[in-house]
């Protein structure tokens, strides 16, 4: 094959995968999902539960609810272990669709407290990232998680827990119905370069 049909083939295949696909649509819809934690190792014990965590290990089996839009129907779904300080990260899957955290937002918390025998925490965070699946677009979604725990106090060791430690979890997902912005993947990018190249090699011939 001569160089001027390699360089074509080259800038065809770059245009092919970094030509948008007008003809799927985004994903508009939402979900609440709950879940719990995979064992009491996977909390602060004793001294906290929830609140100083930043890598959750949750129990993969999860529950679908208040589906609307695309996202539905209600039931089970998949979640993934996650830490906040790193990302992207996939947090779920259900009904045929992949979500993956792009962007933490703030976390807030609510500190270990004991109280007539019962103690209790919190966490928050919001994020942001894409769905994708089932044909469409990968689409924005928007995240709130937050999970909750308690357990008994310790007689013998005040401010700390004793038994009956237990920790759910829970989160709200919309999807926006918009574009996520994408960077070129690395091979689009060589092909890209290989036609520029071999345009440059032209030219020096030429001359």
């Amino acid at each position: 094959m001569k160089l001027n049909q390699l360089v074509t083939a080259a800038l065809v295949s770059a245009a092919a995968l970094t030509a948008p696909v007008a003809q799927a649509a985004f994903v508009i819809g939402s979900a609440s999902t709950t879940g719990f934690f995979a064992s009491n190792g996977a909390l602060g014990l004793p001294t906290s539960l929830v609140s100083t965590l930043t890598a959750f290990d949750v129990d993969s089996l999860m529950s679908v609810g208040a589906t609307s839009g695309d996202l539905m129907p209600n039931g089970p779904g998949t979640a993934f272990d996650f830490s906040f300080l790193s990302a992207p990260q996939q947090m779920f899957s259900f009904n045929g669709f992949s979500f993956e955290i792009l962007e933490w937002g703030a976390v807030s918390t609510t500190a270990f407290t004991c109280d007539g025998g019962q103690c209790d925490d919190a966490i928050n965070f919001s994020g942001t990232g894409a769905v994708t699946g089932n044909g469409f677009e990968a689409t924005a979604f928007t995240m709130g998680w937050s999970a909750q725990g308690s357990c008994n106090e310790d007689a013998n060791q005040l401010g700390q827990c004793g038994s009956s430690a237990t920790a759910s979890w829970s989160a709200s997902i919309s999807a926006t119905g918009v574009e996520v912005s994408t960077v070129p993947e690395p091979a689009t990018l060589a092909l890209v370069g290989l036609a520029l190249l071999g345009m440059g090699a032209g030219r020096r011939l030429r001359s």
